[in-house]
């Protein structure tokens, strides 16, 4: 199997590295650029040296992977892993999880290890399997090289090759293009907790539930590229079920992939049929954010928002392999996390300290007609969407409230249409001290059933953190009549019916 020009290079990049005195460089290659068959081929190179090379893994379907790829290029190879026997061949595929328990049992010793998906090489396991070997040369590979937290791998690794950007895969067709699209509902990220340096599990699946999220993720693949196989990253066990029965219900063929329940043949099996088309939708958690290469799949839905980089960039990678017939991958982001973290394919300055602390990833500018992310080219205006032709010039951009992104509609006011400005919005909802004002509220401006119990939620996240005090005079009601809380905010009434 011949390399391409741009892996062949990171392989005598990496060599060169190894020549001056660098024991332990680690790849970064976007994913879907080839790491694993960057690393079999300088495992067979090593082995034909007389060296011992272990590869280490640390899921079942990444095993699976690596040892094709090896059989692939005729290289005997053990594995290490439940199920298989021993052999002794210089080449083992290992499970971390396996090799940590039989370290005492095995007589294997490496001269250099191989560590597929390398940001996890800095957890307590991987950490016991790397002491043990201290004398063995490291080479770690991954699309993100850096910790979930943001942090590093300095500790680990001493330089850092990089290979091309993903612009530079997708322009010489070894991605695939792609589309991002977002919701006009904004997923209200600062009510969720943090836990374990990430939003909680629990918690953003409610949110996501009580903003009515989880059915416009159905709707907006419907809309946008119904039938094509698709990945639903969700954020626990039971949300990943529930929206594997909403898409079922839908009319879809689906199943959720999750770790409880699904044996290691069922699970084969589920991704083996969403690539021959008896599955249109998987839902999962993390097992199929890492490392698993189903080209055919099309479709990233984006469930689950996250602070770290490094598990946007491996879910919305997914998508990127190219595949017949497949003119392009689609992420629909429902929860907020292009705009936190910047677009797939922006370029990134990678280092071995990690993120800095300032974010530096440049604006997505969301399409108010489509809903469509994308970089903006320039500072000039107008600016135009790429997807739908869209023209967008600069005007102020209005406040938005808790839990909802504004949809902005250009229209023609006529001279003294009474209309309910951005300044009553304001006014009106500074006025609400129940949930039933804001559901009130919500109808008069067509919002969706979800943003009360957002905003209510908001609300009183502000009152028991006393930054927020209610009105001295309280709207008073009369069966909730919308007319008489506008009279008391002040508001001229808009006209009714139009």
């Amino acid at each position: 199997m011949n390399l391409r020009p741009y892996q062949q290079e990171a392989v005598d990049n990496l060599r060169a590295a190894f020549r001056s005195a660098f024991r332990a460089p680690v790849l970064q290659l976007p994913t879907g650029g080839g790491k694993t068959i960057i690393f079999c081929h300088i495992a067979q190179s090593a082995a034909a040296k007389g060296n011992n090379v272990l590869i280490l893994v640390h899921r079942r379907e990444l095993i699976i992977q690596t040892s094709k790829a090896l059989a692939r290029l005729d290289l005997a190879h053990g594995v290490i892993a439940p199920g298989y026997k021993k052999n002794n061949a210089a080449i083992q595929v290992a499970s971390v999880q396996t090799l940590v328990r039989r370290l005492h049992l095995i007589d294997f010793y490496p001269s250099l290890i191989i560590i597929d998906e390398a940001h996890h090489a800095v957890a307590s396991t991987w950490d016991k399997i790397l002491l043990h070997y201290d004398k063995a040369k490291l080479l770690g590979v991954t699309a993100t090289p850096e910790r979930l937290d943001g942090k590093g791998l300095e500790e680990h690794f001493d330089l850092l090759v990089k290979g091309p950007t993903v612009k530079f895969l997708i322009q010489n067709s070894f991605l695939s293009n792609l589309k991002v699209y977002t919701l006009p509902i904004v997923l209200s990220r600062s009510l969720i907790k943090i836990k374990n340096k990430d939003f909680d599990p629990e918690e953003s699946a409610q949110s996501l539930e009580d903003a009515g999220i989880n059915g416009d993720a159905i709707t907006e693949y419907t809309k946008r590229c119904p039938n094509k196989p698709a990945i639903v990253f969700c954020c626990n066990i039971r949300h990943a079920k529930q929206m594997a029965d909403r898409f079922i219900k839908a009319g879809y063929k689906a199943a959720a992939l999750v770790s409880k329940g699904v044996g290691p043949l069922e699970r084969a099996q589920m991704i083996e049929d969403l690539g021959n088309g008896n599955l249109d939708v998987i839902t999962s958690i993390d097992i199929i954010s890492e490392g698993t290469d189903i080209p055919v799949v099309t479709t990233a839905i984006l469930l689950r928002p996250t602070e770290s980089l490094t598990i946007y960039l491996q879910q919305v990678g997914r998508v990127l392999r190219p595949a017949p017939d497949k003119e392009f991958a689609y992420i629909i982001d429902c929860v907020g996390n292009v705009q936190k973290h910047g677009m797939p394919q922006q370029d990134r300055d990678w280092s071995l300290e990690g993120t800095p602390k300032k974010d530096k990833s440049p604006p997505v500018f969301i399409c108010q007609s489509c809903y469509a992310a994308f970089e903006r080219e320039s500072l000039k205006w107008p600016v135009i969407c790429p997807y739908c032709g869209h023209e967008h010039w600069p005007a102020e951009k209005p406040e938005e409230e808790p839990g909802v992104a504004l949809k902005v509609d250009l229209v023609e006011v006529e001279e003294n249409e009474n209309i309910i400005t951005q300044h009553d919005r304001k006014k009106l909802i500074a006025k609400a001290t129940c949930l039933e004002d804001f559901i009130e509220i919500g109808k008069l401006m067509d919002y969706k059933p979800g943003w009360a119990h957002i905003a209510w939620k908001e609300r009183k996240a502000k009152i028991s953190q006393a930054e927020w005090k209610p009105p001295s005079k309280p709207i008073k009601y009369r069966k909730f009549n919308m007319s008489e809380i506008m009279k008391q905010a002040g508001i001229p009434e808009p006209p009714w019916g139009k």
